[in-house]
This record gives structure tokens, sequence and C-alpha cells, in this order.
């Protein structure tokens, strides 16, 4: 529930999504269900290959319900609120990757997450914005360097030092990065 709930769920690692036609009420996603459908989600598919699969899906759902509401056969169920949860609305801002808060397959999760068409992950370097739209876990354990740095290249992407593990940069807007480089936060 709530907004932002694609991104969320995908920053939280989520592997299946829920897509749901709700009857309008007072609350935030929280009318009758009309129809409900699972959408399974790979560990490394972005936020507008989440999207695009989902706005396929949902018209046939919708016209579904519809016909079934002109006939009359569709009462809702309603929903327990006491399970779920409640998404908060993410700004642009929120896409600021703390290189040493999580481990690397939640910095690949949080970029998934704030890909295209969202305006991306980002960090800085010098001064300048970096910004992250793909990344590869290449190291899920252990520690390579101080969060942040540039441990090396993987195929030519440059490979960055989480909490725990290192992620490679697959594709990014910004500096040339080099090893031993450290980003960081944008002022």
């Amino acid at each position: 529930r709530g907004a932002s709930v694609v991104n969320w769920q995908l920053i939280e690692g989520e592997r299946a999504m829920g897509l749901t036609v709700l009857r309008a009420d007072a609350g935030i996603d929280t009318g009758d269900i009309l129809a409900r459908d699972t959408l399974p989600v790979g560990p490394d598919e972005d936020y507008g290959s989440v999207q695009a699969r989902m706005n396929a899906r949902f018209p046939t759902m919708l016209l579904a319900v519809l016909s079934a509401l002109r006939e009359g056969r569709t009462v809702g169920e309603r929903q327990d609120l006491s399970i779920g949860r409640t998404w908060p609305r993410r700004r642009p801002e929120d896409g600021l990757i703390d290189w040493s808060a999580a481990p690397a397959r939640r910095l690949h999760d949080f970029v998934r997450a704030l890909a295209r068409p969202c305006p991306g992950a980002f960090c800085a370097h010098h001064e300048e914005r970096l910004t992250v739209w793909r990344t590869r876990v290449i190291e899920e354990r252990g520690e390579f360097a101080a969060p942040g740095t540039v441990t090396g290249f993987h195929d030519g992407a440059p490979c960055v030092a989480a909490r725990e593990g290192t992620v490679a940069l697959i594709e990014a807007d910004g500096p040339t990065l080099r090893a031993g480089d450290v980003l960081g936060g944008v002022r």
C-alpha cells in the first residue's frame, strides 16, 4: 500500500509482487480487492522491466473486473489491513547511495529499484554526480576495501566495495572511475 510500492519492493529484494484492482475508498489502497495476480520478479530485474510487465497485465485484469461489475457478479473481498505494509513516498533525493550502509546485494536491489524511468541511484566522485543505472553483484561476502572504494574492474566495469561484498557498475553516467577512487555523498 502507499506510494512508490514497486520501488520499495525492489529495494527490499522481494521476489514477487502483487498486482491488485481495488475498490476506491477513503484510505490509501485499503478498499476491497476486486482482482489480484502475482508477478514473479527476477533478482536482476529493474524498475522499468517490472513496471512494463505490470502495465501489460493490468488492462486485462481491469476489463475482467469491469465486465463482472456490469453483470453484477463481483462484490469484492475485504482486505485484512493488519497484514501487509504501507510504503512512504520516495523523492529523487532518496536515491543517494550510501556504500557503507548495506551489503552488495542490498545496494544492487537499491540501484535496480531506481533504474529508468526513475531518476536513478547516485553518489559523487570529486564533487561530480555519478548516476548508477545498473549493477551486478560480484562478491556477496567479505570486505575488500573501505565502502565506496573502486577495487578494480570486472569485464570493463568498475567494481565498488560495499559494507560487505562488491558490485560492478554495469551502467553509469558521470566521471570516469579508476581503481582506488572513493565514491561518496553529493553536496
